[in-house]
């Protein structure tokens, strides 16, 4: 008799349902001071997706010169006294004192209210210390008026104008300085982040990657153009990206962030978790948002309880959010803690009162106490209410197969993956089931996908080996038990299969070799034990395999 190994198949899913999250806009603009046209860096940070844009932050700029009474700047000097206190006020600034710069500048224009230079410092400064964004603009909006030739002063004065939301107004000035001096890198980086933040992404990555290709290679340009390529749904291309910026700035948290999120939406989970953890070590913008994705980075490996520290975490830091308590629900459930989850899954529904997801997994622990009747109505129920919920779907055929309905749970679980093909724990479930159905046919197809998925999983790969071999075709069957020992060269199981495999064409020497890895490998395992003795005392033929076989 041939042996054929299964066992339990550890899946690469996301949670149920794939709860993505999202950048918001946090910095896109760069800010310059006068006529010193170094360009500063912009700068993107994550946020949760709920989050409305939030506009300019601002970078370091290029200090002034010292004011003299024809120096650079153009400042009129009209007594010693007035000289002496703009002198304090760029002293200030250079040193860092913002605020005292600030109030020397208002005592300063008191005294000289048309000076276009310092009223355009005093704008500039008041960005850079936050909270008077409606000021910056007033000062600013004055000064261009009294000196509407002046690039930094327009520059500056879109970036108040995007800080306080008006993409439009911001948008005008930088096509205003591009318009006197085209190719101005300061005002083409910040006309990119008011396409960005006003959704106009494509626009904003053909602008990022212009700048790119002129030289304009800064940490933040590549950050902010992975973000806008995020956007557009452009995964490869945003990890790569951010990557990038990672290595021009090793120190900037949210680039590690933001390649971490893509590189977990690539599959990329190992890296996904190097990059997430990198940017825990340095301290994130947003500490929710890398706990929220480093969770699910987690939890798409397996690694439930290190997941579930990080989504209770980010439940400290963010109480409010839906996700959180959702995903906690579903770890806890995962790790047989039907009680904490059924608690999570209530503080969720008081946080989205009547969401399907949050209801489906509260309805699956009903069911676990022994009410599956009544968890199958409420959850019909919810279908009715919300029909393209691939969860509730999912949650139903769960429910239909525990009450041995096979036809039923078919159906649900197949209206689920129409909804969310990505959903690999109910393809697994379709699949499982039709093993157990032998309906091999349709068992291979369900594996197929999932290995397109996860190519790297060596349990899956061994299931859909068994499924080919169990349809008699062994070139199919060979294949997979192949890709699974490469995945994994110390499955034991998947190398006595290979064995079978080549037996099975007429490889002996290939089959002795293969059961000896099992061996090796596993000491212990009996099949290929069997097998190797069978093969070894000259057998003259192998037994079709247990077609009856279950994966589970």
């Amino acid at each position: 008799m041939t042996c054929y190994l299964c066992y339990n198949l550890p899946v690469n899913s996301s949670l149920f349902p794939r709860l993505f999250r999202s950048f918001t806009l946090l910095s896109f603009v760069t800010l310059v001071l006068s006529s010193a046209w170094t360009i500063a860096e912009a700068q993107s940070t994550p946020a949760t997706p709920a989050a409305p844009p939030t506009a300019a932050t601002p970078a370091t700029p290029a200090a002034p010169a010292t004011p003299a009474t024809t120096d650079a700047t153009g400042a009129p000097v009209d007594t010693p006294d007035q000289k002496a206190l703009y002198d304090k006020a760029v002293h200030a600034y250079k040193a860092g004192y913002n605020n005292e710069a600030i109030d020397d500048l208002k005592a300063y224009l008191a005294a000289a209210p048309t000076d276009a230079a310092a009223r355009g410092l005093l704008g500039f400064l008041e960005l850079k210390v936050g909270g008077q964004d409606a000021q910056a603009v007033s000062d600013l909006e004055a000064a261009e008026h009294m000196n509407p030739n002046d690039r930094a002063t327009r520059n500056n004065l879109g970036s108040a104008l995007l800080r306080t939301g008006d993409v439009t107004g911001a948008t005008s000035q930088f096509q205003a300085v591009l318009a006197g001096a085209p190719g101005d890198k300061v005002a083409e980086t910040n006309l990119a982040g008011a396409e960005a933040q006003g959704g106009q992404f494509q626009d904003a990555v053909t602008l990022y990657n212009k700048l790119i290709a002129a030289g304009v290679t800064t940490a933040n340009v590549y950050k902010n153009d992975g973000f806008c390529l995020g956007k557009l749904g452009q995964y490869p291309d945003a990890e790569a990206k951010y990557t990038e910026a990672t290595i021009l700035d090793p120190t900037d948290s949210a680039s590690w962030v933001g390649a971490g999120l893509y590189a977990s939406r690539n599959g990329e989970d190992a890296t996904a978790i190097a990059d997430l953890s990198k940017a825990l070590d340095l301290g994130p913008t947003d500490p929710f948002q890398a706990r929220f994705v480093y969770g699910e980075s987690l939890a798409k490996v397996g690694r439930l309880s290190d997941a579930l520290k990080q989504f209770k975490y980010a439940s400290t830091l963010n109480p409010q959010d839906f996700s959180t308590f959702y995903n906690i629900g579903v770890i806890q459930n995962r790790l047989s803690d039907s009680d904490d989850a059924q608690i999570a899954f209530r503080q969720a529904l008081s946080l989205q009162p009547g969401n399907p997801e949050a209801t489906a997994g509260l309805a699956l622990l009903t069911a676990k106490s022994g009410s599956y009747d009544a968890a199958i109505t409420q959850l019909e129920q919810v279908a009715q209410q919300s029909p393209k919920s691939g969860p509730v779907q999912a949650a139903l055929g769960t429910l239909y197969a525990d009450e041995n309905k096979g036809d039923l749970a078919v159906q649900h679980w197949r209206s689920a993956l129409q909804l969310n093909p990505w959903d690999d724990q109910t393809r697994l479930q379709l699949a499982t089931y039709y093993v157990t159905s032998k309906d091999y046919t349709n068992a291979t197809e369900q594996y197929d996908y999932l290995t397109r998925r996860d190519p790297k999983n060596d349990a899956i790969s061994n299931a859909r080996g068994l499924a080919y071999e169990a349809l008699g075709d062994h070139k199919h069957a060979r294949a997979a038990f192949a890709d699974a020992v490469f995945a994994n060269p110390k499955n034991a199981a998947a190398w006595n299969n290979l064995g079978v495999c080549d037996e099975e064409l007429g490889d002996k020497t290939d089959a002795s070799a293969e059961y000896k890895k099992a061996l090796a490998t596993d000491p212990d395992i009996a099949e290929a034990k069997q097998n190797l003795t069978r093969l070894a005392t000259g057998a003259i033929s192998l037994s079709q395999p247990d077609k009856g076989t279950t994966v589970r």
